[in-house]
Formats: structure tokens, C-alpha cells, sequence
């Protein structure tokens, strides 16, 4: 997912240093962490890696977020949000591919 903000020269909006380090760690404690439980639960063929075995893999990436990314995430996103005039937030968010329920 590649979400543009508005075309513009090299725009840059002044924030907060700490609201900026805590954003970015969200997202390194979710990358390098998704990254080390996929490691974890890689095999060597892909027959090796069952249904099972993935079923596994996903309910350890459930419980990491909710347990470690969850209320970090959302904590820390409304003061970085506060930065975008609301209008370009609103726009940025429409792009944004939310999860949605499977339908039966």
C-alpha cells in the first residue's frame, strides 16, 4: 500500500519530535516483529508448511497485536493525524484499505 499525500514540492510538517518516535516505533516493533515470527514458523519446503502450521503462525500475529501493537497504534496516530489539515487527513484515509469482514 502506497498512499500519496498531495502532490507538492518537498513538503514537510513540523512535529512533535517524541509523537514522531513514537510513531515510528509502531511501526519497527511491528515490522522487525512480524519479520521474526514468520521466521520462527518458516520451513523449508512448502509442503512442509501446513495448514496447521499456518493457522499457528496467524494466531501468534493476533495475539502479538493485540497484546503489543494495538493500543500503541492508536495512542500514537491522533497526534501525528493532528499534523495533516483535516481535509488532506480525510482524503489520505479514504485510501486507506481498512480490514473488512469476510462474507459468508
Amino acid at each position: 500500500m502506497q498512499i500519496q499525500a498531495k502532490p507538492t514540492e518537498v513538503e514537510k510538517v513540523a512535529v512533535n519530535k517524541q509523537d514522531f518516535v513514537n510513531g515510528w516505533l509502531v511501526l519497527e516493533k511491528l515490522a522487525v516483529s512480524l519479520h521474526k515470527i514468520g521466521s520462527a514458523y518458516a520451513t523449508r519446503t512448502a509442503e512442509e508448511f501446513t495448514e496447521e502450521r499456518r493457522q499457528q503462525m496467524y494466531a501468534e500475529v493476533g495475539r502479538f497485536v493485540v497484546q503489543k501493537v494495538f493500543e500503541d497504534a492508536n495512542r500514537f496516530r491522533i497526534p501525528l493525524g493532528d499534523c495533516l489539515p483535516d481535509e488532506e487527513a480525510e482524503a489520505l484515509s479514504d485510501q486507506v484499505e481498512y480490514w473488512e469482514a469476510a462474507k459468508h
